[in-house]
């Protein structure tokens, strides 16, 4: 059988407003962790800052293209990688 579930942990979950953190309800890893060790389950933590191409934005909150505008998402401004 299976002994193990696995989670990615999302930075926009966990920091949605730069400096503000948020590990309450969906977000509560402790909760998490504890109720997998109930059922006899290991947990396996898939860290960010990027997570998936699956998850909005990969993972990274969007307060970051706020603080930092030599972010840029999908252009072709630079050659060298086209």
């Amino acid at each position: 059988g299976l002994n193990s579930v696995q989670t990615y942990v999302a930075w926009n979950i966990h920091e949605p407003v730069h400096g503000q953190y948020n590990f309450e309800g969906d977000a509560d890893l402790v909760s998490f962790i504890e109720l997998a060790n109930s059922v006899g389950l290991l947990v396996i933590l898939r860290p960010g800052p990027y997570i998936c191409a699956e998850w909005e934005f990969g993972g990274y909150p969007s307060w970051l293209l706020m603080k930092n505008s030599s972010i840029s998402l999908r252009t072709m401004d630079n050659k060298q990688y086209l």
